[in-house]
């Protein structure tokens, strides 16, 4: 593939990339204010949160998921070939891409299995920011992949995606239509050199992220996905355990469609994971009232209904929209159907 690049790459230094960080990035606009619940001040209680230090979880976890790993490696079947080879996974530069990467380095390499890594962007990563095609936020996100890769020494070839998103862009006008496309172009590489290479392909979505419907639509990817289940202050943990880089555990978590930090639609500030991650359990998990989450933790209680009303309930379409049920109640009693017919002509 013409588009993949394996040269020597530029590495920028995490103070060159944090230096860009702290300066390139938008703030919320109006239209994303209609869609995320922006707490007014007053309303977040700072010390409601999760202490990231009492999450003792990471060798339990990886032990089970790497039994789910040898399993998978059996059930899977290939293309060209019986069984897959190993795994691809896509590394943005984010905490949770970083995470599954270093993850599945570790597995692959102790079992003599392949693994391909991928970094996508728009154009060449080697330039300034300000040459750069796409957005601020994305070429950050592509700096800290990289940088990562060259200290933990991890194999990774960069896609350029430019005349993919020049392909489609031109017949969409809207922000959020083009917005959306970043996200699905890379899904469809993930799956795609997949495909091509006999491998399994690995999401990196969060349980976070999954219940807020933070993502595009089509945007989530992966034949598996390690991390659905876990919340995203969990995912930090699993992170601090098994050697993350601490630029990687401490920057900001970007949308780089938007070129917006992602708890900036939050609020901002210290508002990140640990204080996000307890009010959606309650609300998810627990199925408590927003009120009373709001009364519990001691946040504003607008501010935990716009939660509820604009992510959680707001984005349930977005997650998986019901199904059109035709006579399933034979399997499942609790569910009524769309519509019930006779299939009697059936031999």
């Amino acid at each position: 593939m013409e588009r993949l690049i394996t040269i020597q790459d530029k590495i920028f230094t995490a103070a060159e990339i944090a230096t860009v960080e702290a300066t390139k990035l938008n703030a919320p606009n109006k239209d994303t204010e209609l869609w995320f619940p922006i707490p007014r001040e007053g309303e977040v209680n700072h010390n409601a949160r999760i202490d990231v230090s009492k999450i003792q979880m990471t060798d339990k976890y990886l032990g089970s998921l790497y039994k789910y790993l040898d399993k998978a490696l059996v059930d899977f079947t290939g293309f060209s070939q019986p069984k897959c080879d190993g795994f691809v996974v896509a590394l943005s530069g984010g905490l949770d891409s970083a995470v599954i990467t270093k993850i599945f380095a570790d597995y692959t390499n102790d079992r003599g299995i392949k693994l391909k890594t991928i970094i996508m962007g728009q154009g060449d990563s080697n330039m300034q920011v300000d040459q750069y095609k796409g957005t601020p936020a994305e070429w950050i996100d592509i700096q800290y992949a990289k940088l990562m890769c060259k200290d933990l020494g991890l194999d990774y070839e960069y896609l350029d995606i430019s005349r993919d998103l020049e392909a489609l862009t031109q017949g969409y006008q809207t922000s959020w239509a083009k917005g959306g496309l970043r996200p699905r172009i890379r899904a469809n590489h993930l799956y795609t050199m997949a495909e091509e290479h006999d491998l399994i392909a690995v999401g990196s979505t969060n349980g976070s992220e999954y219940i807020l419907a933070a993502f595009s639509t089509g945007g989530p990817a992966g034949n598996i996905a390690p991390l659905a289940d876990l919340y995203k202050t969990e995912v930090y943990a699993v992170a601090r355990d098994i050697g993350i880089p601490d630029y990687i555990q401490t920057r900001k978590p970007l949308i780089s469609e938007l070129n917006l930090a992602d708890y900036s639609l939050y609020g901002g500030g210290t508002v990140d994971s640990t204080l996000i991650d307890p009010i959606i359990r309650r609300l998810w998990f627990q199925k408590q009232k927003p009120t009373q989450v709001a009364k519990e933790l001691g946040h504003g209680k607008r501010w935990v209904i716009d939660i509820d009303e604009k992510r959680i309930k707001g984005e349930t379409c977005r997650r998986n929209y019901e199904g059109f049920i035709i006579n399933r109640t034979v399997k499942f009693k609790d569910i009524k159907p769309n519509l019930t017919i006779d299939r009697s002509y059936f031999p």
